[in-house]
């Protein structure tokens, strides 16, 4: 009997001791999987703005491809324009290249001026808002110098009129004194 309540005691001790190991390994569970919801939520934040970034990647390849398509059909016409020039006379052949490296010299040209002319107004939009902004600020000074001018104005006559107050009400009580000092004489 005796060997049994050691056995039994020895069982309650380690089913304590597996108690608390329990409990430390859910307390460890639940703070690794807050760290992970973390760790996800983050993950997926990052996920979504490398998705972003590979939609407007893919927009940008897919203008950039349909730009190189425009421009790879411009030349495969060229060059089969060349392939017949060159088919029909060597000369007329040499003559029609010479003309297609002008008309791309030419458009490279143009191309290039309008680019330039891009820059330009770009350049005059920045001066235009830099001008708008100085001439609001000075504007603002403006208004704001004549405000304190009209209230500094305003005061003044305030003052003054007080001052002609003052000074009615002292002409109208000296009158008053001597229509009583005349009324007291007669």
């Amino acid at each position: 009997r005796l060997r049994l309540e050691r056995q039994a005691e020895l069982s309650r001790k380690e089913g304590i001791r597996l108690r608390e190991k329990l409990e430390a390994a859910a307390v460890q569970a639940r703070e690794g999987a807050a760290r992970a919801g973390t760790e996800v939520a983050a993950a997926q934040a990052k996920f979504q703005t490398e998705e972003r970034s590979l939609r407007l990647a893919k927009e940008e390849l897919k203008t950039c491809e349909t730009r190189v398509s425009g421009v790879l059909s411009e030349q495969g016409r060229l060059q089969t324009e060349l392939r017949e020039e060159k088919s029909r006379a060597g000369d007329l052949a040499e003559a029609e290249r010479h003309r297609a490296k002008a008309e791309r010299r030419a458009l490279e040209r143009q191309l290039q001026s309008v680019q330039n002319r891009a820059r330009q107004d770009e350049q005059r939009a920045v001066e235009l808002l830099s001008a708008q902004e100085a001439l609001r600020q000075r504007l603002q000074a403006e208004l704001t110098l004549e405000k304190e001018g009209l209230e500094a104005q305003i005061e003044r006559l305030h003052r003054e009129n007080r001052s002609l107050k003052e000074k009615s009400r002292s002409v109208l009580r000296i009158m008053a004194q001597r229509r009583i000092a005349g009324a007291a004489e007669a």
